[in-house]
């Protein structure tokens, strides 16, 4: 994200008088293998604005996994699509056990081939809906994350379920961290956005892009969810000026992690992209609800 775009956004945004209505996504569930094998493709690529993204996730969710020392834990991944968090993680913390959610089977078919084919022993898989997840028992989890998921949930309602699951499945001790796109207030946000990804992102999945930020919830519609779950400090972020990602921990979220395989994942990040990393910790702002 170039300073051009930043500056658009900040203009917009701050001129908006009239912020656009939410639109719940049509296709809730990615399927097809070509389509998710073209997904990863992007999302994994060098070039991808979502590295940025991913980097600042990892090292989040690390200080979480960190901060509980302990031995074996138990840790979900709800919404985990193609793995792009979940692989590093299980490669980054082999002694713990992953365990990867999703409602799309050639998802899962997909990040269990590529997990398989790395090696990685510590993930099992579970097909469900992260906003139910009866398969799971009560205070099972050690750590529970989700990314750029949560946006897919139908409606408010949907969301504050979701996350009052969050609350059922993870242990009294145990963390959480959520991250995604938050809703920005002008529609021409959304648009110069897209038009900013327009030589990486192939049609279909700029459709998808597009789609997810009109479906995303705003900073008061998450704030809602989380304190009508949690009696306890929560810590959430959101990006200045403009709320284009939004995350919430019950823990506060430091960049310190202590783990060679992700301090080395970020040092291997190109210039643009490790630019882009620090700029999205420049930018977002925390609070605790």
């Amino acid at each position: 994200m170039g300073p051009t775009l930043i500056l658009k956004l900040l203009f917009y945004e701050f001129f908006t008088i009239n912020k656009f209505m939410r639109t719940p996504e049509s296709e809730l569930i990615m399927e097809g293998e070509s389509t998710v094998e073209a997904f990863s493709k992007i999302l994994s690529s060098k070039e991808s604005p979502m590295s940025a993204y991913y980097q600042f996730s990892l090292e989040a969710i690390s200080s979480l996994i960190e901060a509980s020392g302990k031995k074996n834990q138990i840790i979900y991944d709800l919404g985990c699509g193609t793995g792009e968090l979940l692989i590093p993680l299980a490669l980054a913390f082999p002694e713990h056990s992953f365990i990867g959610v999703d409602l799309s089977t050639d998802m899962l078919d997909f990040t269990k081939t590529k997990a398989n084919k790395l090696g990685v022993q510590n993930i099992r898989f579970l097909k469900s809906d992260f906003s139910t997840l009866n398969e799971v028992s009560s205070q099972e989890a050690d750590v529970v994350y989700s990314s750029m998921a949560l946006h897919h949930c139908e409606n408010e309602l949907q969301l504050q379920n979701t996350i009052k699951i969050i609350d059922r499945i993870l242990k009294k001790e145990g963390y959480f961290f959520t991250g995604d796109l938050g809703r920005v207030n002008s529609i021409k946000s959304v648009q110069a956005l897209i038009k900013s990804n327009v030589s990486i992102y192939p049609p279909l999945l700029l459709k998808d892009y597009q789609a997810s930020l009109i479906a995303s919830f705003s900073p008061d519609e998450w704030s809602k969810a989380l304190t009508s779950t949690f009696s306890d400090p929560i810590e959430m972020g959101v990006t200045k000026g403009a709320p284009m990602l939004i995350y919430s921990s019950n823990r506060p979220i430091h960049f310190k992690t202590k783990n060679e395989s992700l301090i080395s994942r970020r040092n291997q990040l190109n210039f643009k992209m490790k630019a882009q990393y620090y700029l999205l910790r420049f930018f977002m702002s925390s609070k605790t609800l």
